[in-house]
């Protein structure tokens, strides 16, 4: 019975000195914040107003606003907004309602035509020849 009496008091001065020492619990993991959302939009530039970027898409126009951190590349270089211009085809990606990079793209041109195709109506096919050199373009029918 003392034995278990001396246990009981030794138990109680550990558990005392831990207190007096500050131990602390050990605190529950945190739940990490989700990540913000990578979006990013495609469009023709309308407008530069000092940090807002206005874009127009094919569907509407969008102001979006340029941080200090936003990257910004032109021709694959280093830009600042002031070197953007209205007309530029730009891609801007955002993380949440962040703008993150705003990249110039090369506006694809448009392939010279040289031959198209069209239908007759079911009698067969007809080619189309663009002019070259000042001569005449005409139709040429594919069954004869």
């Amino acid at each position: 019975m003392r034995t278990f009496a001396r246990i009981c008091a030794l138990l109680a001065v550990i558990g005392l000195a831990n207190v007096a020492w500050g131990v602390q619990p050990v605190p529950a993991k945190s739940t990490p914040k989700p990540k913000a959302k990578i979006t990013s939009v495609r469009g023709d530039l309308v407008k530069v107003d000092g940090s807002h970027v206005i874009v127009k898409t094919k569907q509407k126009q969008i102001t979006l606003t340029a941080g200090s951190r936003t990257a910004i590349t032109k021709a694959g270089k280093t830009a600042k907004l002031s070197d953007l211009k209205k007309g530029d085809k730009v891609l801007v990606t955002m993380s949440g309602s962040k703008v993150q990079k705003i990249t110039v793209q090369k506006a694809l041109p448009r392939p010279a035509a040289s031959h198209v195709v069209a239908s007759t109506g079911g009698h067969g096919t007809s080619t189309a020849t663009a002019a070259h050199s000042g001569s005449r373009s005409g139709l040429h029918d594919a069954n004869k």
